[in-house]
């Protein structure tokens, strides 16, 4: 049969009563709780004798005790704020790109862009041990006709590939080369502003971006510890404040 910390605490009590030291104060409640074994067997603050009566050791009482338990909510509460910094400075980003995209291809005009010159930056962002990303920037500059004069416009790309424990990795090509032609948005009043057709906004135009869902979704998960620590510390506090 299983043993609880009751009934342990119980067969413990009864095989050597409980005499609480000099200046131990007895609680005006009984508990019978499981936390208030748990806080007898592991804490010098509180003792139990096993059948109820708890005693507090000098300067503790069950409002100290419920503060010290309550540690666990403001440890959540940080962790909720740490969490919600990642949604709070991405998702302003992601809706303010696809809010130009979709502006661009509801005003401007379908037009084709060369290539002038290229920039390309490459580097290696290693974020764990077991693995590292090869990034490749490229950064063009490309001529396009709008409204009966050509325009220029500055575009760029970012792309990656991960190693990991069974494979390698390398930089990826630059998204562009000196010459080579691209489809893309250009507004008429404001012929500078120019847009590359995107598979990813073209579908995303009517509706969240996906990866706005992909960030609250991410946001949701990570999340769960926080709310998790929040109530396990607000139940302890009210625990507490029953000893």
């Amino acid at each position: 049969m299983r043993t609880t910390l009751r009934d342990q605490a119980r067969e413990q009590s009864a095989a050597t009563p409980f005499l609480p030291p000099e200046g131990w104060t007895r609680s005006p409640r009984k508990s019978t709780s499981r936390f208030a074994f748990e806080m007898s067997r592991t804490t010098n603050w509180y003792r139990n004798d096993g059948q109820g009566t708890g005693y507090f050791a000098p300067g503790w009482n069950s409002e100290r005790i419920a503060k010290r338990a309550g540690i666990l909510r403001w440890v959540g509460l940080g962790l909720a704020v740490l969490v919600l910094v990642f949604p709070a400075v991405f998702l302003p980003a992601q809706y303010a790109e696809q809010f130009r995209y979709n502006h661009l291809k509801s005003q401007g005009v379908v037009t084709s862009a060369v290539v002038q010159s290229v920039e390309v930056e490459k580097f290696v962002e290693h974020r764990r041990k077991t693995a590292a990303k090869y990034v490749t920037e490229t950064t063009a500059v490309v001529a396009y006709p709008v409204n009966g004069q050509m325009a220029e416009a500055q575009i760029k790309d970012r792309d990656q590939e991960q190693s990991n424990l069974t494979s390698s990795a390398q930089h990826p090509p630059p998204a562009w080369k000196s010459g080579d032609t691209v489809q893309g948005y250009a507004d008429p009043k404001n012929p500078g502003d120019f847009a590359v057709i995107d598979r990813i906004k073209e579908a995303d135009s009517d509706s969240l971006p996906r990866g706005a869902i992909l960030t609250l979704c991410f946001t949701a998960l990570f999340l769960a510890l926080p709310v998790v620590l929040i109530i396990a510390g607000s139940r302890n506090v009210k625990r507490a404040r029953q000893l």
